[in-house]
């Protein structure tokens, strides 16, 4: 098994303003579709685990300050196959049927908050042009 963890965000890199000088904030995401993992272990071990993957990837020096864990089972959207197809088919069919309305959002097209944003932006900014 190559990584338990699916990605990692640098904190410190995209809200300078969370982390005191001289230090580093990640956040590591633990887990992958159809996996016990997160199930499977304590919080400290959860932690140990994320710590040996981003290790393979970065040097670390001394111990966290703190470490959390959330346990959010089920709450990542999985895409499957087709996915964006249905969803365009749906975004068709909700703007000809009911004008003035869209849906976007993590589970339509991606989950990253930037991503979420623009799509409200694209939106408005479609509605704005029907007006």
């Amino acid at each position: 098994r190559e990584s338990d963890i699916t990605a990692c965000t640098w904190t410190t890199k995209k809200w300078p303003f969370t982390t005191p000088k001289g230090k580093v904030l990640l956040r590591a995401y633990v887990g992958k579709p159809g996996d016990t993992v997160v199930d499977d272990h304590t919080d400290e071990e959860i932690v140990n685990i994320a710590r040996r993957d981003l290790s393979k990837m970065m040097t670390f020096k001394g111990d966290p300050d703190f470490t959390i864990v959330n346990r959010l089972p089920k709450s990542m959207p999985q895409y499957h196959i087709g996915h964006m197809t249905q969803i365009r088919n749906i975004q068709n069919h909700v703007k000809r049927q009911y004008n003035g309305l869209r849906i976007t959002g993590a589970p339509f097209e991606a989950v990253g908050l930037p991503d979420c944003i623009q799509q409200g932006k694209n939106a408005v900014e479609e509605l704005i042009d029907e007006l």
